[in-house]
């Protein structure tokens, strides 16, 4: 299973149009055709927004991006658990059709959460890894889950202590076929660490520019060696 997991930093907050289009701030934008030389023909024929107003002052910023509804809808909510469905007319996924129907759910593992989403009608593939699913971890910061059913669903992690959003969805994008997956959240904070198999040029990543890192991508460490 290849999965994705798009993670965007978010410095503004206003509205942009194009083409008449409601579109996303440039800083909250989820490259909709990542390959090489991305036109507006094959942007539009994905169902995306394509933004002519090339930025030379952020030029990595995605010119091809998901529309704001992107992702699911939740159907019925508890506190812990959601079924969701794909939004009608919404982004078709790259590799396969997104499952019809998924459950999410989250418990408290002490001062942890375990959070799992999986489509209802299909038994997929599990990695056959021991994990103790019902540990109790204590440590001195506990976290809670909050779910959202606002235009699109999406889900927050928030501490305890502060309430403070460490992992929050509402960018929206949410992808779930056979063999490709897609989550994207919004980060707390510029300074995250040791995040991807890549080479580490730094052991602070470089927040001040939309980046691309892969992930699981070897079965080998990089190496750095000349860098």
């Amino acid at each position: 299973m290849l999965s994705t997991f798009a993670i965007t930093l978010v410095l503004l907050s206003a509205n942009f149009a194009v083409n008449g289009q409601s579109t996303v701030p440039p800083n909250s934008r989820i490259d909709c055709d990542p390959t090489p030389n991305s036109n507006q023909g094959e942007c539009t024929s994905r169902g995306c927004i394509w933004d002519s107003k090339f930025d030379s002052n952020n030029p990595t910023v995605p010119l091809c991006y998901y529309p704001p509804n992107t992702g699911y809808n939740a159907t019925s909510t508890t506190k812990t658990t959601a079924t969701l469905k794909p939004v009608p007319g919404g982004v078709g996924n790259p590799y396969g059709s997104n499952y019809p129907n998924l459950q999410f759910t989250w418990k408290s593992l002490g001062s942890a959460v375990k959070i799992q989403i999986a489509p209802t009608d299909v038994t997929r593939y599990r990695p056959p890894v021991d994990i103790n699913e019902n540990a109790n971890i204590q440590s001195s910061e506990a976290f809670t889950v909050e779910i959202v059913n606002k235009n699109i669903f999406s889900f927050n992690v928030k501490r305890k202590s502060n309430g403070v959003r460490i992992w929050d969805t509402s960018i929206g994008g949410l992808l779930f076929a056979d063999q490709f997956i897609q989550i994207s959240t919004y980060l707390p904070s510029k300074k995250i660490y040791g995040f991807g198999e890549h080479i580490h040029k730094n052991l602070q990543h470089d927040f001040s520019k939309y980046t691309t890192w892969g992930m699981f991508a070897r079965d080998e460490p990089p190496d750095s060696a000349g860098v």
